[in-house]
């Protein structure tokens, strides 16, 4: 078996491993109000509920949608101008009855769900929640319960990064280590690498103050995106590194970082699920050829509905 059919084997096992991150038709409130003011005040009054300790019973998606709405709200409302980010995940199993949850389980979920954010954030000083994706796993069953996982995005918040639609391309200089924080390939004396250097280019163009609802995510997959064209690999995304220290570690050359950044906007507008969703953030993820020393990016993808909210970080 070749490498490059090795890996649709991988890929296989990755879309399985991560289908619980496939959220369902999760939907807003059922009054379907597309006003930002109107979004907020919703879930201002789900969270007055929950503080009252309101008795009754929410069907699962609607107290989902809720659950992940008041978190960004309460966490992640903010321009989202951030780098060098990364997800940190949670998950709790809870008991559905006709598919419907309690108010005093959706009070237990939200209040979990938050005291972790609370935690990641203390022990990451200095960085910030970017966005909160909220899903059931409905393949994922113990024991009669559902489980529902929670990821949080968090990133090192830096001023405004830019509101034009074009990517600051690599310099000359720009020549990075494929993976593990190796630096430049000549220089050194850095802690990121190309899978670093790629990402926050990628998520350089922020879309104002706010926060988001209805996050979905997708994965993307080298395979995916084959180019003949491209003078270096087959592909639009990077294919092949090699797991060695340097000098012996893949370098990617800056004309190389500047074709993978050229690819991104068709790559995140072909991925779009669209019904009102927009981009909201990517991480390029590390993956392994497993037993074969070398290994490749994935593409984790974040889409969901922006709400504009005025104010200052």
């Amino acid at each position: 078996m070749n490498i490059f059919s090795f890996v649709v084997f991988v890929c296989i096992c990755h879309t399985l491993f991560y289908s619980c991150n496939k959220k369902s038709d999760i939907t807003g409130p059922s009054t379907k109000e597309s006003m930002d003011s109107r979004i907020t005040r919703d879930l201002l009054d789900f969270k007055s509920n929950m503080l009252a300790k309101t008795s009754g019973e929410m069907g699962i998606d609607s107290a989902i949608w809720h659950i992940e709405g008041l978190l960004n709200l309460d966490n992640a409302n903010n321009n989202h101008s951030f780098i060098n980010s990364f997800s940190l995940e949670d998950s709790l199993f809870v008991t559905s009855t006709n598919e419907m949850l309690t108010m005093e389980q959706i009070i237990s979920i939200y209040s979990d769900f938050q005291i972790n954010i609370t935690e990641y954030l203390q022990n990451y000083p200095g960085m910030s929640a970017d966005l909160v994706d909220v899903n059931i796993c409905s393949n994922e069953l113990k024991d009669g319960n559902l489980k529902v996982k929670m990821s949080v995005v968090i990133g090192e918040p830096v001023p405004q990064l830019k509101s034009t639609k074009d990517y600051l391309p690599f310099g000359e200089t720009d020549d990075w280590y494929w993976y593990n924080g190796y630096g430049k390939c000549t220089g050194g004396g850095t802690p990121y690498d190309a899978s670093i250097m790629l990402q926050n280019r990628f998520n350089s163009i922020v879309v104002g103050h706010g926060y988001f609802t209805d996050i979905e995510v997708k994965f993307v997959y080298f395979l995916d995106y084959p180019d003949p064209d491209n003078p270096n690999y087959s592909y639009m995304i990077f294919p092949y590194g090699v797991f060695a220290p340097p000098p012996n570690c893949t370098c990617i050359g800056h004309d190389e970082m500047n074709y993978y950044l050229s690819k991104f906007d068709y790559i995140k507008a072909n991925e779009n699920p669209n019904n009102g969703k927009s981009y909201c953030r990517s991480l390029v993820l590390i993956d392994v050829y497993v037993g074969r020393g070398v290994g490749y990016y994935d593409y984790e993808l974040y889409y969901g509905i922006f709400h504009e909210e005025g104010g200052e970080d």
